[in-house]
């Protein structure tokens, strides 16, 4: 019953964010989606590294991780994946060359995965794999856009109090400084606004 209702979970996650209407690739997607396998993670287990050779699309059952970019100072946080949300390395799955990124999991969570392998062969049987292809690169355009106008055009203080509201656990599991650098703003302002909420104590 628990598998059925993973895969279960895996359909309505890719049907809600990929927007497969028509009927034939409704069921399509509902075969493809009991192909996934499942597998728990731990904090601090990768869900993809820098030497990955094989894509992967992950639907994430429950639990939290961060996808991170190496620079020379330092791992810089990019995004965040939280239940109901496919994650994916953009350069392994749709483009097939190497991943500047990797993700690591922040809260113990459940994760359904299946390979970029499974994706091309479904493309062979007729559209659907192109399909689920076209909508992940729309909904990776569509987050970038949405994050990327988030940044320029809403203050420090709505920033990260909707941080703070899509995941409750953030203050618990990141350093204040990779915090800061994922919302842009100075350490010294997310210390005054934590503070403003109540999450940070006066020296």
């Amino acid at each position: 019953m628990s598998d059925r209702i993973d895969h279960d979970a895996v359909y309505n996650f890719l049907h809600a964010q990929l927007r497969i209407e028509s009927l034939e690739e409704r069921y399509k997607l509902r075969e493809f989606s009991r192909k996934f396998q499942i597998k728990s993670y731990q904090p601090g287990e990768l869900l993809w590294d820098l030497e990955s050779t094989t894509g992967d699309l992950n639907v994430i059952l429950s639990g939290a991780f961060g996808e991170y970019f190496k620079e020379k100072e330092g791992n810089h946080l990019l995004r965040f994946y939280r239940k109901g949300k496919c994650a994916f390395s953009e350069d392994l799955l749709l483009y097939s060359k190497p991943s500047e990124t990797f993700t690591r999991c922040l809260v113990e969570g459940v994760v359904a995965s299946v390979p970029r392998s499974l994706l091309l062969l479904a493309g062979e049987e007729g559209n659907f794999g192109p399909s689920i292809l076209s909508g992940l690169i729309n909904l990776s355009m569509t987050e970038y856009r949405y994050t990327t106008y988030e940044m320029l055009q809403t203050s420090v203080e709505f920033r990260i109090k909707a941080a703070l509201e899509q995941f409750p656990e953030l203050l618990n599991v990141i350093p204040r400084k990779e915090l800061s650098d994922y919302l842009g703003i100075s350490r010294a302002s997310l210390f005054r606004t934590l503070k403003m909420f109540g999450h940070e104590k006066s020296n």
